[in-house]
């Protein structure tokens, strides 16, 4: 009950009365139609729809007319615009000399220009009507004061007057025209009228817009004055003369051609005045009556006919429609505005097509009750388990299986519907299942052990009998879910082989460690020390000054070679994760110093400037593998920079970094990130003038990521290498001041 009215009793009495609800709906449609034809939806739908008609009627009709055109051409050889009147007093003689049988200008000739007598005296003496254009507009400035513009006093006593006026839509696009325009000394004539000496209709009337304007001659202006012959095109005709350049702007949007200039559109209302062909707009009942056919149409009943007759039909009567609006205005030069009457019988469509889907929705639901009871049936099985699945009946039979559990049994899913599991998959109705799922071996296709896991279990599927009743019936099933687990026991598999390889690894590992530690530590410390005692001559002067030197190369060698070692046995550790750390209050002033040290002493050493710019900043962390760090960044460094480079040693307390730069010539690889890598130089080639294994950036890398940092390496700002180690906040402890070596 909603105010008062059963709505539902209302519905019913419709449901039962076929009759009555189509003449209700078919009522609506028409006192809407009554209402709402003046409605701007309306009105631009059939503005589309007479448009559609234009441009599906085209007219090949000869033109009666011809256009002189100021054209862009025309302003490009005179541009001095205005033109004097002398041009078309010019014009106008050589138009009576060609034969034309009437002359209209499209032009404003209200102001005094120069040479006016000169037009005048042409005008006077023409031997053929001449016609100057008139027109109402609304004075700028000033809303609602209507000016009144004719030819000045000169021009207007020698020719004939008429009236250039059209109304515009409220879209913007001239479609129709008067029969005259009230000027306040009487009514003038429209151009088109005058032209063809018709008599005065009352309202309005739409314009032929089917002509074809390929047709239409048009002459530069600029052409007729330079002597070209023009009598081929305006013999016996009505000739226009205006502007037709974008410049001058006398642009109006029309139907089917668009943009055109008002000279063209004067031109097409001639032609359609000459041929008759202006077309009137039929009645409003005339557009109600096809309101009504077109819901007699679409109020059909469906269930009698069916959705694909009741559409045929209904498209048949909508092409109709348009078809007669189409033949009566082509032919009959009669406008039956046809909107109302498809928008009605379009929705009228929908309305029907929604409830007849509804209907048939609740049909297809009961006859495919029997499908959907499958369907829910393999939704809750591919749901609970994304296993192989194989489901049975009461009766021991396979009623549905997937694709996993065909393939773990070696067989087929189609082959097994319908048959007893017993022969179907024996293997799971053997298996004993007293105590949980039951692991079974058994071959794969190629003959392979596989090993699965498999369940069962009794399930209970309530499937709906009806789309409208709650009750249900149970279906009673045997659920098999097999679990594949062979790639589970090969990874078990393998994880045992890899452990027990990682054990002997580690094994050898360790025992490599401890030779090299005593097998050539040991040997190259001895080295090391008799060569310093060579050098330094401590049993006596040498016989020869050689000595020392040869002493010191064979020192410094030696030490280089043990320096390789050691970097080895941390690279060893690191890698391993046995590097332990000896954590330490320091200041990286001092480490940069010591590995300063260290680095200048080595052969290769290249002495370039360094200046260190940590200030006093500390950090907490293991004192002799930051040093390590900075010494094989240094060493670096000395490489590419060489003996008059730079190499700086910075610290930045905001982002926690410790930098390490020079001014060579940076990176040669596009991904610097891979010189951490282990035995990786940047230059690889076996040409290559700097001497290392690749060591250096891996133990840079792995020390600052024991500290629980990050290096990342990169080019300088201005050209360089530039190495970037960002620490924890919590190792790092900032001072200011800065110091230069």
């Amino acid at each position: 009950m909603i105010g008062g009215f059963n709505l539902q009793g209302i519905i019913a009495t419709f449901r039962k009365r076929p009759l009555l609800w189509r003449t209700a709906l078919i009522l609506s449609a028409v006192s809407a139609a009554f209402t709402f034809h003046n409605a701007p939806f309306f009105r631009a739908l059939d503005n589309s729809i007479l448009n559609a008609r234009f441009s599906a009627t085209p007219q090949n009709r000869d033109f009666d007319s011809a256009l002189i055109a100021i054209d862009t051409a025309s302003l490009q050889a005179h541009p001095d615009w205005p033109w004097p009147r002398s041009f078309y007093g010019e014009l106008l003689d050589r138009l009576n000399e060609a034969g034309a049988k009437q002359v209209a200008f499209d032009i404003d000739f209200s102001s005094r220009g120069q040479s006016d007598e000169r037009f005048a005296e042409a005008i006077e003496n023409s031997s053929v009507p001449v016609y100057l254009a008139t027109f109402r507009q609304e004075f700028q400035g000033a809303p609602g004061v209507i000016a009144e513009i004719s030819p000045n006093p000169t021009l207007k006593g020698h020719a004939r007057l008429a009236t250039t006026t059209f109304p515009i839509d409220e879209d913007g696009i001239v479609r129709e025209m008067p029969a005259y325009d009230p000027f306040s000394h009487g009514n003038v004539p429209q151009l088109a009228l005058a032209l063809n000496e018709r008599e005065p209709f009352e309202g309005l009337r739409t314009i032929n817009f089917a002509h074809d304007l390929r047709e239409l001659p048009v002459i530069s202006f600029v052409d007729v004055l330079d002597g070209a012959d023009i009598s081929e095109y305006v013999r016996g005709r009505t000739v226009f003369v205006g502007s037709t350049a974008l410049e001058l702007g006398d642009e109006f949007a029309i139907p089917r051609h668009g943009l055109q200039s008002g000279v063209i559109l004067n031109a097409m209302a001639y032609e359609t005045i000459r041929h008759h062909t202006e077309k009137y707009t039929a009645p409003l009942w005339v557009s109600v009556g096809f309101v009504v056919i077109g819901m007699l149409f679409a109020t059909q009943s469906i269930s009698r006919r069916g959705i694909r007759l009741y559409t045929i039909l209904n498209l048949s009567a909508l092409a109709a429609i348009f078809v007669i609006g189409l033949i009566s205005q082509a032919v009959f030069d009669l406008v039956i505005q046809t909107g109302m009457s498809h928008i009605s019988q379009l929705a009228m469509i929908s309305l029907m097509l929604c409830a007849a889907a509804d209907d048939y929705a609740a049909k297809i639901f009961r006859s495919h009750m029997h499908v959907r009871k499958h369907a829910a049936i393999l939704d809750t099985m591919m749901s609970s388990n994304h296993d192989g699945i194989v489901l049975v009946n009461r009766l021991g039979r396979v009623e549905s299986c997937n694709e996993q559990a065909a393939k773990l049994l070696g067989c087929e899913c189609r082959k097994m519907i319908d048959q007893p599991i017993e022969v179907a998959a024996p293997s799971l109705t053997e298996a004993d299942y007293s105590d949980g799922p039951a692991l079974i071996e058994m071959p794969d296709a190629d003959g392979e052990m596989q090993y699965v896991e498999v369940s069962r279990a009794e399930v209970e599927l309530p499937v709906a009998r009806s789309r409208y009743e709650q009750r249900r019936e149970v279906r009673f099933l045997k659920l098999f879910t097999m679990h594949d687990l062979t790639a589970q026991k090969q990874a078990e598999q393998a994880e045992r082989d890899a452990k027990e390889m990682h054990a002997q690894a580690s094994a050898a590992k360790s025992t490599l460690i401890s030779t090299m530690s005593h097998e050539l530590r040991t040997p190259l410390n001895s080295v090391c020390g008799f060569a310093d005692l060579i050098s330094q001559a401590a049993f006596g002067e040498h016989s020869a000054p050689e000595y020392t030197e040869f002493g010191e190369m064979i020192g410094s060698s030696g030490r280089q070679l043990l320096g390789v070692v050691n970097d080895m046995l941390l690279a060893t550790q690191l890698q391993s994760g046995d590097q332990e750390m000896r954590t330490q209050t320091f200041s990286l002033e001092e480490a940069s110093k010591a590995a300063l040290e260290r680095a200048s002493t080595r052969q290769a050493w290249t002495s370039p400037t360094v200046k260190i710019e940590v200030g006093e900043t500390e950090m907490s962390g293991d004192y002799d593998l930051t040093v390590t760090a900075l010494y094989h960044l240094l060493d670096n460094a000395s490489k590419f920079a060489g003996k008059d480079g730079t190499v700086w040693i910075r610290a930045d307390d905001e982002t926690h970094a410790l930098i390490v730069e020079d001014d060579g010539p940076g990176p040669r690889t596009d991904k610097p990130e891979k010189l951490t890598a282990l035995f990786e130089q940047g230059d690889g080639s076996r040409t290559r003038s700097h001497e290392g294994c690749g060591l250096g950036l891996f133990l840079v890398d792995g020390i600052f990521k024991l500290q629980g940092g990050r290096l990342e390496l990169g080019e300088r700002e201005g050209g360089g290498f530039r190495a970037e180690a960002h620490l924890p906040a919590e190792i790092w402890k900032s001072k200011s001041g800065a110091v230069a070596a």
